[in-house]
């Protein structure tokens, strides 16, 4: 869906108040069809800049930022204000919309954004005026460092947007709005934005297609009643990324619903609507490669531009016409000169280029392929009927041209009118090909055809006349390759106020029975652009022809001599009439010839048109007769010399509209006089830009005041290399010179600077070059434990700028592994770690970027420390035995702030000897501590917490008694042994369940004889005895004697008996 805005532009002193419509939009149209329907709103506005506004103050919130205006407003009728989601209010002095505001009666609105807690810090958003049929007022701004904003606007009915790429969205409805009327002070207190998902990814077109700079994204439900916008940035000649914010849902992303240029396309390549893949938003995951490459439609014609040397032609649009009324939608070549048209029908089709602009302000007049100057000259291709056909090798070779640059000073009732350059031998306004045309004092035609061409203007009716021979006016030019030709012209003017009906009128010259102006009539005419000294007959048209007076034939029709400066009264219905006159002086009460007053008619839609214009005298004097009483009327002049003042009769100097102006309404035929005018003195600033030369750009150059009145003064240039301007008429002060940068639809902020300026002076900026993102601190490393904030921030200097942090985890090598950080547009971001594991080391990094270019910076690291564990506590028992393990309970107190026990395992330690473990659980773990690999003696043990991958480690020391143990012998006998048998008789020691070491002696006895023993070590706490040779028979007793150690009591123990026999 393409979005309609309507903007009346300011009634200026450079002309009436005019409306405006404008259909926004390009066919590489990015639709989002919103299928769920999460939130009700309307189309977002036209943003003013493309990644950033134009108005940004991180200052005191207390000082009021100055707007970017879409379309130069009015000083409107009674501000009003209305933001998402509160009731309406209305503020300040009840006014009629469209009624005009009293000088200094703007209004000033105040709040604060948030995302929560969060302030919503340094970021776009757009104050919405539901009365911009009336008002014509779309403003873009920025907050401060704490998500505040002061704002100084019109009367209106206001709500609340986010610009992309802000990652936010709110309703614009008419309902949510907050009404603000004339004078009031707003405070709207904290305003909270609603977080939206990003989404987005690559738009491609085929070789030779250049993409609009502005391609929209609209979100629709199944009702079709929300939209919203995206944003996108060239990646090269043919790809843009583009971006757009929405809530959770599923959608339908349709790149091109089937313009004449290409085939419709949704989402993974859907020929229509009803079969698309539907994306699918969840909150907190955005979703950035929905890509796409686009399909022609229809035939094509593709081709280079060159100039006449051969060389490849950048810049130059193309274009073709066919079949009944058929055209291309042009292209713009890229730097290698190629081209591509494409939805071409089957027929004839004429290919047709201009030529970039190089300095002036007009396009070259066309050529033709294959190098004719013109259309009827040109080769036509056709293009079969049936199936779509490809053609490519048309090649424009381009011819050599020249130019014409001049002035055309306009003396007598004239304003500004337009110098037109036609070919000898072609009609004028038959071949428009041809109607090479500017407005207003000086010119540049660039890119014409070497030849003879007759020069013509025309005033505001558009009807085209020969220059006069006079004054030493040329009445043809010659153009020569590769050169410029000089022409200045004067024209001198005298006009008619015409009462009449409604009907045609022509102005018919008496002696040659030409036409010389014509105009549709509505109850009166003005005409000021007749030529001075001819000799005119008006008819009126309507039906047979009649003239003045009385409706009679051509012979007996009045001849009127035009004179000078004069505008002679024809009162066709005999209406009242009545004159205004004045005289001009500057400062010093000296009289202002030569200036240009102008006289402002109101009219029953509520506007101002401007009907009259006329020149002062010698004597500063000027007049206005055969004015209609009971109208409205407000004087303007406007100053020729760029350090004198233009200014409103009882009102303001500059250009500030009709505020404060005093309005003059002749009640009946007394003239009104005295209406004098003093111009007092002012500065004027000057300069040059160093620009691309591209054929789409243009600058727009205005100094803001920095005072708060919110003066803006604002002239245009091309975007060419070492192109001038001048700013003339500025109060003294100091300014904000800003240059934006016009690029279709978009205009962005290339360069912001302060001057001043002083009165009678000119003040000089030299050559200025658009200004790319600089990075004056970069971001630094910073530190926080899991769940605490850290903040990183950037500084960076130039206008507008936007931020997009990115961030990698720890161990990312090369380039790759980035990704965007959700919400992170601003000169800071403040990060909140989740957990050791994931974020220690995380690496992050800021892009910052305006419409001129962007910067990355230096890689900032978060440390994320281990959480301190709580205390570790033992309950070790005071003794303990050699021999037998003993069981001594841990436990691990919570970390500080943790809401679950400690996890892991604790260990302990005889040295750096681990002699136990246990896992914890509830914080709790018990472990049996083998005290026979300790020793006896008091022994010192360590009790660790290893910790985790998200707390630290923790230890204590504890310490055992350790007594010796009592061993416990046995040994297995048999009952009975024969003689001369030597059986093994097993031996064990243990301490408890420690085998013991050392020797046994085992003494064999009997009742009478010697006793026997044998001796061995203990291994492994056991020993085999061999029975020794025992020469009697009898009953034997075997008793063993265990030696003791250091850690284990001797004992004697009887482990059986036998019979020998």
């Amino acid at each position: 869906m393409r979005h309609l805005d309507v903007h009346p532009l300011k009634g200026t002193a450079m002309g009436p108040r005019l409306r405006s419509l404008t259909l926004g939009g390009v066919s590489a149209a990015v639709i989002v069809a919103l299928l769920a329907t999460p939130v009700s709103a309307q189309p977002l506005p036209e943003p003013t800049a493309l990644i950033a506004p134009q108005s940004e103050n991180t200052a005191d919130p207390a000082v009021t930022l100055e707007p970017t205006v879409t379309s130069e407003p009015s000083e409107p009728s009674d501000p009003k204000l209305v933001l998402p989601g509160q009731p309406r209010a209305a503020v300040g002095a009840a006014a009629a919309p469209g009624s005009e505001v009293p000088a200094g009666k703007w209004a000033t609105l105040s709040g604060q954004i948030m995302l929560g807690d969060v302030p919503f810090a340094n970021s776009p958003f757009t104050l919405v005026n539901h009365w911009a049929f009336e008002s014509g007022e779309t403003t873009h701004w920025r907050t401060d460092a704490q998500g505040k904003f002061s704002a100084r606007v019109s009367a209106g009915l206001y709500a609340v947007n986010y610009e992309p790429p802000a990652p936010f969205y709110t309703s614009a409805n008419y309902e949510d709005a907050v009404e603000v009327r004339a004078g009031a002070t707003v405070a709207l207190g904290k305003i909270q934005a609603k977080r939206g998902v990003e989404i987005g990814g690559t738009m491609t077109l085929p070789p030779g297609f250049s993409i609009g700079e502005i391609f929209e994204l609209g979100v629709e439900n199944a009702a079709g009643t929300n939209s919203w916008r995206t944003t996108q940035s060239r990646v090269n000649a043919t790809t843009v990324t583009w971006r757009a914010t929405v809530p959770a849902g599923k959608y339908r992303v349709a790149f091109s619903r089937g313009d004449r240029d290409f085939e419709p396309q949704w989402w993974k390549n859907a020929k229509t609507s009803a079969s698309a893949t539907l994306v699918t938003v969840v909150a907190g995951k955005p979703q950035l490669a929905l890509n796409a490459t686009l399909a022609t439609r229809g035939s094509t014609l593709s081709g280079r531009v060159l100039d006449s040397s051969g060389k490849p032609v950048a810049g130059a649009e193309v274009s073709a016409s066919g079949p009944n009324g058929a055209s291309s939608t042009a292209q713009t070549t890229g730097s290698t000169g190629a081209f591509m048209l494409a939805g071409l029908s089957a027929g004839a089709w004429t290919v047709s280029v201009r030529a970039p602009y190089t300095q002036g302000a007009w396009l070259s007049r066309p050529q033709w392929y294959s190098g004719a100057a013109f259309e009827k000259d040109a080769t036509k291709i056709v293009i079969a009927s049936g199936a779509p056909t490809h053609r490519t090798g048309i090649d424009i070779k381009m011819l050599a041209t020249g130019s014409v640059s001049g002035t055309v000073s306009v003396r007598g009732t004239g304003g500004l009118v337009r110098t037109h350059l036609i070919p000898v031998g072609v009609e004028p306004e038959r071949d428009n090909n041809w109607d090479t045309a500017n407005y207003g004092t000086s010119f540049l035609a660039e890119g014409l055809v070497p030849g003879k061409y007759n020069v013509y203007f025309s005033g505001p009716t558009g009807r085209l006349q020969p220059v006069p021979a006079t004054d030493g006016n040329p009445r043809t030019v010659t153009v020569v390759a590769g050169k410029t030709v000089s022409l200045n012209l004067v024209l001198r003017f005298g006009g008619f106020i015409i009462d009449s009906g409604n009907g045609a009128l022509e102005f018919v010259d008496a002696d040659t029975g030409a036409i010389v102006d014509r105009a549709y009539m509505d109850g009166k005419y003005v005409s000021g652009t007749v030529l001075a000294g001819s000799r005119v007959k008006i008819r009126d048209r309507d039906g047979e022809p009649r003239y003045v007076p009385g409706n009679t034939t051509a012979a007996n029709a009045r001849i009127f001599t035009v004179t000078e400066g004069s505008y002679q009264p024809v009162n066709i219905n005999n209406s009242t009439r009545t004159s205004i006159s004045g005289r001009v002086t500057d400062a010093g009460g000296a009289a202002v010839s030569g200036a240009q007053v102008e006289l402002h008619v109101y009219q029953e839609w509520g506007g101002y048109t401007t009907e009259f214009a006329a020149y002062t005298g010698p004597d500063g004097r000027y007049s206005f007769t055969g004015l209609r009483v009971t109208t409205q009327y407000q004087v303007f002049v406007r100053s020729e010399n760029p350090l004198r003042e233009s200014r409103w009769y009882g009102g303001n100097g500059g250009n500030d509209g009709y505020t404060g102006a005093t309005a003059l309404w002749p009640a009946d035929t007394t003239p009104i006089t005295g209406v004098n005018i003093v111009l007092g003195a002012v500065g004027a600033a000057r300069g040059s830009i160093s620009g691309s030369g591209s054929v789409e750009d243009s600058y727009r150059i205005s100094a803001v005041a920095v005072d708060g009145s919110g003066r803006t003064y604002s002239t245009w240039s091309p975007r060419v290399k070492d192109a001038s301007w001048t700013l003339p008429g500025l109060r003294p002060g100091d300014y904000t010179l800003r240059i934006e940068r016009r690029i279709r639809e978009v205009t962005s902020v290339v360069l912001e600077r302060k001057i001043t300026v002083k009165a009678g002076a000119w003040t000089d900026t030299g050559q200025l070059s658009e200004t790319k993102p600089a990075i004056t601190a970069q971001p630094k490393a910073v530190s926080a434990a899991v769940g605490a904030r850290a903040t990183l921030s950037v500084t960076a200097s130039g206008p507008s700028l936007s931020y997009r942090w990115q961030q990698r985890a720890a161990g990312s090598s090369g380039s790759g592994g980035w990704s965007d950080v959700a919400y992170a547009t601003a000169p800071t971001l403040t990060v909140t770690p989740k957990s050791v594991a994931a974020d220690n080391k995380r690496e992050y990094r800021v892009i910052i970027f305006n419409a001129v270019g962007s910067v990355t910076s230096a890689t900032a690291i978060l440390t994320v420390p281990k959480a301190k564990s709580g205390a570790i506590t033992v309950k070790a028992p005071a003794k303990a035995t050699y021999g037998s393990p003993v069981a001594v309970p841990v436990q691990v107190a919570r970390a500080a702030g943790a809401k679950a026990d400690a996890t892991g395992t604790v260990r302990a330690y005889s040295g750096t000897a681990e002699v136990a473990k246990a896992t914890l659980s509830g914080g709790k773990a018990t472990l049996s501590v083998p005290v026979s690999a300790l020793g006896v003696g008091t022994r010192a043990l360590r009790f660790a917490y290893a910790g985790t991958a998200e707390v630290d480690g923790v230890s204590t020391n504890a310490s055992i008694v350790v007594a010796k143990a009592t061993a416990t012998v046995t040994g297995t006998v048999p009952a009975t042994i024969k003689p001369k048998a030597r059986p093994v008789i097993p031996v064990s020691v243990t301490a408890g369940k420690t085998p013991a070491t050392g020797k046994v002696t085992v003494t064999f006895a009997r009742n009478g004889s010697k006793p026997v023993t044998v001796t061995a070590n203990l291994s492994a706490g056991k020993a085999q005895i061999t029975t020794p040779s025992l020469a009697a028979t009898g009953s034997y007793t075997v008793t063993v004697a265990y030696a003791g150690s250091g850690n284990v009591s001797a004992k004697t123990q009887r482990v059986g008996t036998f019979s020998l026999r």
